[in-house]
């Protein structure tokens, strides 16, 4: 599918990344920004992810969070542990 495609190829020409509270400051205070280690690493079928958001919002968020979602398997945990303290902190940070 047209999806597909453009989600595997690596045309960064075709692709623009960016960081919504970056390109739109005024968001910054209502931008939750979620992903999971299947997303981000490849690591199709992991099901340990994760949700940055203003602090405000952290005991309404925790609340539905742990009514939507069950606990990722404890060794999966370790090893995105193990992936995301092996990154450069240029990696959170660009």
């Amino acid at each position: 599918s047209k999806i597909n495609d453009s989600h595997n190829d690596n045309d960064n020409d075709r692709h623009c990344h960016f960081l919504l509270p970056q390109q739109f400051p005024q968001a910054k205070d209502i931008t939750f920004m979620c992903n999971s280690i299947g997303k981000s690493a490849s690591a199709t079928g992991w099901r340990v992810g994760w949700c940055i958001h203003p602090s405000a919002y952290c005991d309404t968020y925790r609340g539905i969070h742990d009514q939507l979602v069950v606990m990722a398997p404890q060794p999966m945990q370790y090893a995105t542990l193990t992936y995301f303290t092996g990154l450069p902190d240029s990696y959170f940070t660009q």
